[in-house]
């Protein structure tokens, strides 16, 4: 249980480090006019797994707490470390992965390609979406035990 449970933290974790930087091409509606504002931060994150709740936010290490996510007019992520650097000697910035908004605008698809999780793509819900914040919800499997993980970002001026 411990295991899956930190599996389940590391995916959300992953997702929620991504940022968007320099788009090229959405279709460029309110929402994704928001996304590339500038950069958003994790803020909150929780997840139910078999019936529990857990904060994953608390589970953040303070190197990735400060982490933004910057969602690219060419539809790439970036990712800035922050202040804290989990590891003083890796780059500040790094683009990886694609992110598109869908149906709508109700959705948004990340696909962060390989990483060692083995979680590569994701669809989200996104439950609000304003100016300062906004809230992803989406379902992931692990080992075949699925969580449903909502998380809040905040807009860093």
């Amino acid at each position: 249980m411990k295991r899956t449970l930190l599996a389940f933290a590391a995916v959300t974790l992953l997702f929620a480090s991504c940022k968007k930087d320099d788009n090229n091409g959405p279709a460029g509606g309110a929402n994704a006019q928001i996304l590339m504002s500038g950069k958003w931060k994790v803020a909150t994150s929780t997840s139910i797994m078999m019936g529990q709740t857990v904060d994953l936010y608390s589970l953040l290490p303070s190197c990735q707490v400060d982490n933004m996510f910057i969602f690219n007019q060419n539809n790439s992520v970036t990712i800035d470390e922050g202040a804290t650097k989990c590891d003083p000697s890796a780059a500040q910035q790094t683009t990886t992965g694609r992110w598109e908004l869908l149906n709508n605008d109700t959705q948004m698809k990340l696909d962060l390609g390989a990483n060692p999780l083995g979680v590569s793509n994701l669809t989200a819900d996104i439950l609000s979406m304003n100016s300062s914040s906004f809230v992803l919800r989406y379902t992931t499997a692990v080992n075949g035990i699925s969580a449903v993980t909502t998380t809040g970002y905040q807009f860093v001026p």
